[in-house]
């Protein structure tokens, strides 16, 4: 039979520095900021114990290692791991096991720590020992005898792998993993090879550590969840967070890992620097809300006294300088949504295509805050509607009404000088209102927008993302046709 990919022996990035996302320093000196003035009211530690039981549970659930509701998950997070709060049918395991397999993976993460900490080395030996804390409590896992018929086997836990674990793609082809007697020293030299890349790439080094650790697969079953464990070292050592994958990025993990399986790493770069970019916004979105409720009254008037003291004051730079970037970048917006308006004017013209409209004045700012809000709840970002924000419309009249949108708008708070822009379309019949209850679609992530990355390198970024967006947005629209 063929093989998806024949092994090959690891091989380190050619030029590591052309991987880069040079977006992500400026993310991380904007968390370096924040992180200081939440560190004082504890709301950082609160906010990374939470993000730390959400990591335990999504790395199994990416591995189908269990299953486990939603709802669940959500107070599993808020409220710790505690087998009362998994009513019967929430999981596919009993609620004991569950339990217990969640609190090895927590412990797995801290035993993390130690090498972040310096307190242990990467080594082979340290490897296993997290793999053996990952599987303690999962005792077989599921291979082939020697007829081809799938069997449950006993788990091999911080050993090497003793027979080829090649797994069969959904195309009914065989991925070849490295060998069973290759594993010592391909493992040696992912070690080698890692300690060389540049310090200063934590992306970079964890998304190849990731795919060389995958590449290699060196043990028997658990091998997704000790490489995300070892691509959170170079991120938590960056004063970030741990590499979570939420349960519906899983497409797009695997997309990425395959492209790399290819010879691309850096949609897999892209993806892990994406992920980081989505928890700092999410941490600062959280991060008053956490101080609500650990800090006392006092502590909590003084720190809305100190956000209505920047939103007044005239000097307050990062507010004014992304306020500036924002009107420019959707300056770039409106005349990108009419050449699309245009296009779509030449190549149907059954379609009414109506002028771009641009919000003017404080007349029009406060159109669509429900669609901004939902979207903010979609993203896990809290959108601060009381701060300035700006929109562009494109609207097309195709038997109904069609807005395709994008919008720029702070987020957590305004002084920190960071925001999001994002496109979305809407559609409602002929009469009905904007807004009221008609369908709207996010057509693809938002666009992060933080002070303190190059203008031009941000508008060079938000012009490629703004294509695609508006080419996400079109193909949406033609479902309403």
């Amino acid at each position: 039979m063929a093989t998806a990919r024949p092994w090959r022996p690891i091989e380190g990035p050619a030029d590591p520095y052309a991987l880069a996302v040079p977006e992500l320093r400026a993310f991380r000196q904007l968390w370096t900021r924040e992180r200081t003035r939440l560190n004082d009211e504890g709301a950082v530690q609160r906010f990374n114990e939470r993000m730390d039981r959400l990591w335990a549970i999504e790395t199994g659930v990416i591995e189908r290692l269990y299953d486990v509701s939603d709802g669940v998950t959500v107070q599993l997070v808020k409220h710790g791991f505690e087998a009362a709060l998994v009513p019967h049918g929430e999981s596919n395991i009993p609620a004991e096991d569950l339990i217990q397999i969640l609190k090895d993976h927590l412990e797995a993460k801290d035993f993390v720590m130690d090498v972040v900490g310096g307190s242990r080395g990467l080594t082979l030996s340290w490897i296993k020992e997290l793999h053996a804390l990952f599987t303690r409590n999962q005792r077989t896992t599921e291979g082939r005898d020697s007829l081809g018929r799938r069997v449950q086997l006993e788990l091999l836990r911080g050993q090497w792998k003793v027979r080829p674990n090649n797994p069969l793609t959904p195309e009914g082809v065989i991925h070849e993993y490295c060998p069973p007697e290759q594993v010592q020293p391909e493992m040696e030299r992912l070690i080698s090879i890692y300690e060389a890349l540049p310090d200063e790439l934590p992306e970079v080094r964890a998304a190849w550590l990731h795919h060389a650790f995958t590449c290699i697969h060196p043990f028997q079953d658990g091998n997704g969840r000790v490489a995300r464990a070892l691509a959170s070292i170079d991120f938590i050592r960056a004063g970030l967070f741990p590499m979570l994958v939420l349960r519906n990025e899983r497409p797009q993990y695997l997309d990425a890992l395959r492209e790399a399986d290819s010879g691309d790493l850096s949609p897999l770069v892209r993806f892990f620097a994406d992920a980081q970019e989505r928890l700092i916004r999410r941490a600062i979105s959280e991060a008053e809300q956490v101080v609500s409720a650990i800090a006392g009254r006092k502590t909590v008037l003084a720190a809305a006294s100190q956000r209505l003291r920047l939103r007044g004051d005239d000097a307050a730079t990062a507010r004014q300088e992304l306020q500036q970037r924002m009107s420019l970048l959707l300056g770039d917006a409106e005349r990108a949504l009419s050449a699309a308006g245009a296009e779509v004017r030449a190549e149907l013209p059954s379609i009414q295509v109506k002028p771009v409209q641009r919000a003017s004045g404080q007349d029009r700012r406060h159109y669509f805050r429900r669609q901004l809000v939902e979207l903010g709840k979609q993203h896990d970002y809290w959108v601060d509607i009381n701060e300035h924000r700006d929109w562009v419309r494109l609207q097309l009249l195709d038997g109904g009404v069609t807005d395709i949108v994008v919008a720029c708008h702070f987020i957590g708070r305004a002084a920190t000088g960071v925001g999001v822009a994002v496109v979305f379309i809407e559609h409602r019949d002929h009469g009905e209102r904007a807004g009221q209850n008609a369908p709207m679609v996010s057509a693809t992530r938002p666009f992060d927008l933080v002070v303190y990355e190059d203008a031009a390198q941000q508008r060079v970024r938000f012009l490629d993302w703004l294509d695609g967006a508006i080419n996400a947005a079109l193909a949406q629209w033609t479902r309403f046709l």
